[in-house]
């Protein structure tokens, strides 16, 4: 049984919804909220071909959530969650399938961008189909890499021993990791202009 690609992708983008909904706590609720509702409002504008950017949401929500659980931001936010080691870590999985959703999602959008500029263009119905069917494939190709490399990291993070660092040097760590990973997944390959 295959399921339209808005339903793939609403699943997928609201996991951390899923995940924060087993937190027992009141801001878990309502970023589960926001992540469901940032979901749909995000379907029903890349129906259209004009998704945007709300879909991020479902990657920071939870990703501020479990920065407030372990105590970051104390000092200012004084509603920290103080959620289990379990919880923590199936909200972490979520963000995981999230970024999935969101590539699938941005996905779905540039198809239906390019679908109305090709028709209106004369291309044939199936030549439109075939094309569109080899880029669905080459973005689900990366949509896999990077959920193995973020499920990795994952498990990196998770069973190696606790490093103390300070705030600062613990963000420009994960900021030169994500710089890195999206440096990776977005560069283009030499080869592939050359024909």
């Amino acid at each position: 049984m295959r399921f339209h690609p808005e339903i793939r992708i609403f699943l997928l983008l609201s996991s951390p919804a899923f995940a924060l909904l087993f937190t027992p706590s009141f801001i878990g609720l309502l970023f589960a909220m926001v992540c469901i509702i940032s979901s749909l409002v995000y379907i029903s504008q890349a129906r259209n071909g004009n998704g945007g950017k709300i879909g991020y949401v479902s990657i920071m929500m939870p990703s501020i959530f479990i920065m407030l659980s372990r105590g970051y931001f104390s000092g200012i936010i004084f509603a920290a969650a103080n959620s289990g080691e379990i919880a923590v870590l199936l909200i972490a999985a979520s963000i995981a399938f999230a970024e999935c959703g969101l590539i699938l999602g941005r996905n779905y959008d540039v198809v239906n961008q390019y679908r109305v500029k090709f028709e209106m263009s004369g291309f044939e119905a199936e030549e439109l189909e075939t094309e569109l069917g080899i880029f669905v494939k080459h973005v689900q190709g990366r949509m896999l890499r990077v959920l193995f490399f973020s499920v990795g990291i994952l498990a990196l993070v998770m069973f190696t021993p606790i490093v103390r660092l300070s705030p600062v040097i613990g963000i420009a760590v994960v900021g030169f990791i994500l710089v890195a990973l999206l440096r990776l997944f977005t560069m283009e390959r030499v080869g592939s202009k050359q024909e």
